[in-house]
């Protein structure tokens, strides 16, 4: 992507578009070409962070100098991150210039309902792309950085230079947390790429394992996260090859990564709790126990009543011959043992995770299968079976089916 249209307006355009005139000292020109390499990335990363919200819109940004002064993208991006409605109605087809002075005021002022900024319309009208950066920079750092308890009117009206100093050393300690790596600073710690993995490791560990990493490899590195993250939702605001530039002074600096690294806490807010990320291009989650409760809990495992006809309505054995196996049943889940003869007082518990309660056969008419349905102890936590014969301290089978005797455990 092209960012050339952005540098249209302003002294960093002209001299982009112009060169130096050869009049300034060496080291004015070095600072000159800084800022406009500068405002070149910043154009780059806080224009794909504007359109991966704008596309909730199906709208897009092209040139930000340019698609800015109408005062459209700049008025849907603050409704879409604010989620609520500019209050003043606007040209919703700007054609003249007073359309555009109109448009980008009621904008300011929108915006100054959130966070202060001093900014005259007539240089986002005309381009200025280092007015309409640092308006993109103050929204990005109040309503992303910031974290949602630091969102006050207080901090609102506080300096940009201080509230991007408090913002980005919570976010370097968070970071520093999540990855168990000394994060100091955006431009040193994060050139290499193994902060990025990691943050992507403390998220799903098996997304990245230990051995893809390459130390000696930024770009393999950076490229990976990258992608990986992006496949989880984070958009990819950062490019590998800038990060890795030869030249120190060419690559993001961190109002450019804080931009991307924001993106972070989002997705670990967003994590499902029972979810588990698999590698790409595998399709598989780990069930969510309360669901298998769940529908456990409805499973009806009816016993035809031939099935127990070698058993009296007392619940002793009338045969010497084994009980049956049991039709319906989950497929091993009748633990070894099961077709022994029911004991003295017994009952037939059938529960796939927690033997309780099941209907007494002498409760029922001659005849008559009973109707089991799964119970659970307290918390729904396995406590195991009674089982004669089992080698476990009191015939305690854990987490199995079982024949026990005596009363049901309390629920």
């Amino acid at each position: 992507m092209s960012f050339r249209g952005s540098f249209r307006g302003g002294a960093a355009g002209g001299a982009a578009r112009g060169g130096f005139d050869g009049k300034m000292s060496v080291m004015t020109q070095v600072r000159k070409e800084k800022e406009v390499e500068t405002a070149r990335l910043h154009a780059k990363t806080f224009q794909a962070w504007m359109n991966a919200h704008l596309r909730k819109r199906d709208l897009r940004i092209e040139d930000l100098a340019n698609d800015c002064k109408d005062g459209i993208m700049l008025i849907n991006l603050l409704e879409i991150i604010t989620n609520t409605s500019c209050p003043s109605k606007y040209t919703t087809s700007p054609k003249l210039p007073a359309h555009y002075i109109a448009n980008v005021t009621i904008f300011l002022e929108y915006l100054n309902q959130f966070v202060t900024v001093n900014v005259n319309p007539p240089d986002i009208v005309d381009g200025n792309i280092k007015i309409i950066l640092s308006v993109i920079w103050r929204v990005i750092l109040f309503f992303q950085v910031q974290s949602k308890h630091d969102q006050t009117p207080e901090n609102a009206k506080q300096p940009a230079a201080r509230a991007n100093r408090e913002a980005k050393a919570k976010l370097m300690a968070w970071v520093s947390e999540k990855t168990g790596l000394q994060i100091t600073d955006c431009e040193n710690s994060f050139g290499d790429g193994v902060a990025f993995c990691r943050l992507i490791q403390a998220y799903d560990a098996s997304l990245i394992p230990d051995h893809m990493i390459q130390p000696g490899n930024p770009l393999h590195n950076l490229s990976m996260a990258f992608d990986i993250a992006e496949s989880l939702g984070v958009p990819k605001l950062l490019d590998p090859l800038d990060l890795t530039n030869p030249n120190p002074e060419c690559r993001p600096d961190e109002q450019c990564i804080m931009t991307y690294l924001s993106e972070y806490p989002k997705l670990f807010l967003a994590k499902p709790a029972t979810a588990y990320q698999t590698p790409l291009g595998a399709d598989a989650f780990r069930p969510d126990p309360n669901s298998v409760i769940s529908s456990l809990a409805s499973i009806n495992i009816n016993i035809p009543a031939s099935a127990l006809s070698s058993f009296s309505p007392s619940g002793n054995s009338s045969s010497s011959a084994p009980a049956p196996a049991y039709p319906g049943t989950i497929p091993g889940s009748i633990p070894s043992g099961s077709q022994s003869p029911v004991p003295q007082g017994g009952r037939y518990t059938f529960n796939p995770l927690v033997p309780g309660a099941a209907p007494d056969q002498s409760s029922l008419p001659p005849g008559t299968a009973p109707t089991l349905k799964p119970n659970f102890g307290p918390g729904g936590i396995p406590t195991g079976s009674s089982i004669p014969g089992s080698n476990t301290p009191g015939g305690s089978v854990p987490g199995s089916y079982g024949i026990g005797g005596g009363a049901a455990p309390a629920t």
